[in-house]
């Protein structure tokens, strides 16, 4: 016997909605007390670039993401340099990624170097 429409599309429904439940705040993840490693000046350009690229992307600038982050990596690090621990706090690194964000898509084409909010290394 087949469900009637009604009964199937609310079922639909439900799973849906069940699918959408994000994990409540004491599931995983790393707690607020402890510390965080310091990364890489590579991993930080990296972040920085992809907030970037995805701007860009949104703005119809670029088709490409990976291309993009490797291509723009050489204007904030180099080689071996980018292996260092970087000396660039975290906060930092997030300003520098929200700034991107926030610009607008005229600044996004005319950035000649989306890292350099992120200061010497």
């Amino acid at each position: 016997m087949k469900a009637p429409p009604a009964i199937v599309y609310a079922a639909l429904l439900a799973g849906l909605a069940a699918c959408t439940i994000a994990p409540g705040t004491d599931d995983g993840g790393t707690p607020s007390t402890t510390s965080t490693a310091p990364r890489t000046r590579g991993d930080q350009c990296q972040s920085v670039l992809s907030a970037f690229c995805q701007r860009a992307g949104s703005c119809a600038i670029l088709t490409n993401l990976n291309d993009c982050i490797q291509g723009n990596l050489a204007l904030c690090c180099v080689g071996t340099g980018c292996n260092q621990t970087s000396m660039i706090s975290e906060s930092t690194v997030t300003a520098c990624e929200q700034m991107i964000t926030a610009e607008d898509c005229n600044d996004v084409a005319n950035t000649t170097n989306p890292t350099s909010c992120l200061g010497s290394p």
